[in-house]
């Protein structure tokens, strides 16, 4: 796996967790 595409994971398990937060 590239970085890029675990950084771009958690950064999509961040805004998925915040928008259920909300």
């Amino acid at each position: 796996m590239m970085v890029k595409q675990v950084l771009n994971l958690g950064f999509l398990k961040i805004l998925e967790h915040n928008s259920h937060a909300v």
